[in-house]
């Protein structure tokens, strides 16, 4: 298996798929409309004709929340200990995140910290992208995977 890092935006992999994903929201990270357009667009490049481009979106921005607090505590057995904590805000349309991790072993304890911008896109913008792509048979699940949604198109077989 081969692994390869690149921008979503530009990537070329030299080959073509029967099917592409971008899931767990991962396009949030294209930020901007503009972004968002040459990411479809470049996955849509690596699909052969007939082939299928499934992208699972971020949260909507009428739905993003700013000033919440979440905490999270995956593992907590007495010996080892894992918090997350997360905050939300939120600049015009980029949901920013600001991750703290509390991670503790044998009584020793230690502090993270990540900051992520995550671009809001709405289903329309997600659509639009897909067509400027050249893609047909575009369907939006509203409800997708996680209840995000899942935006799916197929390359013309012309």
């Amino acid at each position: 298996m081969t692994f390869t890092q690149a921008d979503m935006t530009t990537f070329e992999l030299g080959r073509t798929f029967d099917v592409v994903t971008c899931l767990f929201s991962a396009i949030g990270y294209a930020q901007t409309v503009d972004r968002l357009d040459a990411a479809v667009s470049t996955m849509a490049r690596h699909l052969v004709p007939g082939g299928v481009l499934v992208v699972e979106p971020f949260v909507k921005p009428d739905e993003w929340v700013v000033g919440r607090v979440a905490v999270e505590t995956p593992v907590d057995d007495g010996r080892r200990a894992l918090v997350r904590m997360v905050t939300s805000d939120r600049v015009d349309d980029l949901a920013l995140l600001d991750l703290h991790y509390l991670s503790g072993r044998d009584a020793e304890v230690e502090y993270s910290h990540e900051h992520l911008e995550i671009g809001l896109f709405t289903f329309e913008q997600y659509t639009a992208a897909f067509e400027t792509a050249g893609l047909e048979e575009i369907t939006v699940d509203t409800e997708g995977l996680i209840g995000r949604g899942l935006v799916t198109g197929v390359r013309p077989e012309r």
